[in-house]
């Protein structure tokens, strides 16, 4: 089992921005559990005997992060107005 902590943060800060629209997007994408299986065979040499393994895997990961997308003292400017800054 493992555990990771990933924050992904999305800033656009001080900034004039000419648009009319506009937005801002984080996005976090991830697997949380992963499995395997394998087959192994093999006999001796007079042909007697057989052997059969089947390895099994898992993996789970235990997830903590935070996502933010933030905008912060930006100024927007359209054709019709200047908007205040957020």
């Amino acid at each position: 089992m493992n555990q990771s902590t990933t924050n992904v943060d999305s800033v656009i800060k001080n900034s004039s921005i000419n648009s009319n629209y506009f937005s801002s997007i984080a996005e976090r994408a991830y697997s949380d559990v992963a499995a395997g299986m394998g087959l192994a065979v093999s006999t001796s040499e007079d042909g007697l005997e057989t052997n059969v393994n089947v390895p099994i895997s898992a993996s789970i990961n235990i997830l903590k992060g935070d996502t933010h997308a933030l905008m912060i003292n930006n100024n927007f400017h359209s054709a019709a107005r200047l908007l205040s800054p957020i």
